[in-house]
């Protein structure tokens, strides 16, 4: 799971880890620690050692949303604090989530771009095409 955790899903972690199960935290400390867990999953593209609380906060709204689990309750007055469901999806997931390396660098649109045409190129070179054939 690690490197594959969702947004809302690190954030229902950072929750937890803060003592989200029996009281109410603070938009800012999730910040925090969402950042601690995975650096640069919620940082500012431009300055990158900057957390974005904007991306925080959204990933909070869709914690409480039903499709999305339902992990969280809670506002920005307020705070976050963990729901039955969002207790349910850490017991199911604390051991997979025990990896420290849930950071992933965030690519400019210049670099995303070189990806896709970069990848592109390689699935149809001869070398991949032997290389997948065995």
């Amino acid at each position: 799971m690690n490197r594959n955790l969702a947004k809302h899903e690190l954030v229902t972690l950072a929750v937890f880890l803060l003592g989200g199960e029996t009281k109410f935290i603070h938009v800012e400390d999730v910040a925090i620690k969402a950042n601690e867990i995975a650096p640069g999953r919620f940082t500012w593209d431009k300055y990158k050692d900057k957390i974005d609380k904007g991306s925080v906060s959204k990933r909070l709204f869709d914690a409480r949303k039903p499709e999305k689990g339902g992990y969280l309750i809670g506002s920005w007055k307020n705070g976050w604090m963990l729901t039955e469901e969002g207790k349910d999806f850490i017991n199911k997931n604390i051991n997979k989530i025990s990896d420290p390396d849930l950071k992933k660098e965030r690519m400019s649109p210049k670099e995303r771009n070189w990806f896709k045409r970069e990848k592109g190129r390689l699935m149809i070179s001869p070398a991949y095409n032997k290389y997948i054939s065995g």
